[in-house]
């Protein structure tokens, strides 16, 4: 009995290693791979996603009004990015300390966009309005914002019922909470 499983699997064995289970194989995959959509460039895949940035960033001052939102700031941490990150700043590894995405309603018909970050780079200066101290004092940039707006409600990333809406640290909150200022802090809203 056993050695007629053997000459069963044997010639199993054999038919698939012939030429012709090659071929169809091999026939098989290049059918499967000619179906598959073509990746972009790298390059091209940037650029894709760059366009999506300009067009949701062009959407938020029209939701920010109607929710009563003055001034909207998204922290993002290292190793810890705000799920909206990806979807409000440049698509790029962010792992530097902590950094802030701040958008203001100034009343006007433009979304004064405005990122506080440790570093300069160029695809973030694109999207975004950024301060050309190479090691700005990241406290004072955000007292700054307060001293210059006094917006009437600040919204974060807390207190909501889905992930993305409660994506802020406590160390991130007290951080921004001491940096803006005590008056600051009683306009944050969720």
């Amino acid at each position: 009995m056993q050695f007629r499983r053997w000459l069963v699997v044997l010639g199993v064995c054999a038919i698939l290693a012939s030429p012709a289970a090659a071929q169809s194989q091999a026939a098989t995959a290049q059918s499967l791979k000619d179906q598959m959509p073509h990746l972009l460039p790298w390059s091209r895949q940037i650029a894709v996603r760059e366009g999506w940035l300009v067009k949701r960033q062009a959407l938020l001052l029209d939701m920010m009004r109607r929710h009563n939102v003055d001034m909207w700031i998204v922290v993002n941490e290292e190793f810890h990015d705000d799920p909206l990150t990806e979807f409000v700043a440049p698509p790029r590894p962010y792992t530097g300390n902590r950094d802030f995405f701040v958008f203001v309603d100034t009343g006007g018909k433009e979304l004064k966009k405005i990122a506080v970050t440790g570093y300069s780079q160029e695809s973030v200066a694109k999207f975004f309005e950024k301060s050309n101290v190479p090691q700005p004092d990241i406290p004072s940039e955000l007292h700054a914002l307060w001293d210059t707006y006094h917006p009437a409600h600040i919204a974060l990333g807390i207190d909501g019922k889905r992930g993305v809406t409660r994506s802020l640290t406590k160390s991130s909150y007290e951080y921004l909470a001491k940096s803006m200022g005590p008056e600051a802090a009683q306009h944050f809203v969720p």
